[in-house]
């Protein structure tokens, strides 16, 4: 496990400890994942932007996110490009387990002509809404730093 907006590994770990033991609301340990909105995922985390002690379990502190959300919102550090094309695809309305890595790519290569699978389950998201994961930092030294480097570089 990595620093997290100004949050060490230690510290994070005893906030996951603690969400694994079930302290955690229903709400958080419950489905829909909060990006995607999968009613059915496989597997749900305890999303933390905030891990300071007393624990925060409701948002903006903490989400409920299926496993392709999480790990793919860890990563948009390290991949900025594959998070906002995995953004996209929330957008048209799926669902994090349907997204591959290989669609991602796709999209990424083709751009205009990707050709979008028709979804039957969802309706894409409201086009003049931003969510809360399109404004999350995107400045890698707010691993270590916290938010406070996306404050003053205007980089959310």
């Amino acid at each position: 496990m990595n620093w997290y907006n100004g949050f060490s590994h230690e510290e994070r770990a005893r906030r996951g400890y603690k969400s694994s033991r079930k302290h955690a609301p229903a709400s958080i340990r419950q489905p829909p994942c909060s990006m995607c909105g999968d009613p059915k995922p496989p597997k749900i985390f305890s999303h933390a932007e905030d891990y300071s002690v007393p624990y925060k379990w409701d948002p903006p502190a903490s989400y409920p996110l299926c496993a392709a959300c999480h790990a793919r919102l860890h990563n948009r550090f390290q991949r900025p490009q594959h998070w906002y094309s995995y953004l996209a695809f929330l957008r048209r309305g799926y669902y994090g387990q349907e997204v591959t890595s290989s669609d991602i790519h796709r999209l990424e290569r083709l751009q205009d002509a990707f050709v979008w699978k028709p979804l039957n389950h969802v309706a894409p998201l409201e086009t003049n809404r931003t969510y809360w994961w399109e404004r999350l930092c995107m400045d890698p030294r707010s691993q270590r730093e916290g938010l406070s480097v996306c404050k003053e570089s205007s980089l959310l």
